[in-house]
């Protein structure tokens, strides 16, 4: 569980695939009442580099280490994951 202040500290930070590839980074946190992280979005590169995607983060599917989001999904996978805008939609 993170501290609040950690969580803030997360944001700008970076976010790895499960290479340690770095595919993105952390643009917002969400926590509940109880300290615990309910969201994280993340700012991603369009595919082909036109421009940027946010993409909320699977519970579950990452971890936090020293600073930094290492995701437990291949870059395969994380390149698939829906832009929020998407995700309004269906």
């Amino acid at each position: 569980m993170l501290e609040e202040t950690d969580a803030a500290e997360l944001i700008g930070g970076a976010v790895q695939s499960a290479e340690g590839i770095e595919v993105g980074e952390v643009s917002a946190v969400t926590m509940n009442k109880d300290g615990e992280v309910t969201e994280i979005r993340m700012n991603m590169e369009q595919s082909l580099g036109m421009g940027e995607r946010t993409v909320i983060l699977p519970r579950g599917r990452y971890l936090v280490l020293r600073g930094t989001v290492v995701l437990q999904l291949p870059l395969e996978n994380i390149r698939q994951l829906p832009a929020t805008e998407d995700r309004a939609r269906l």
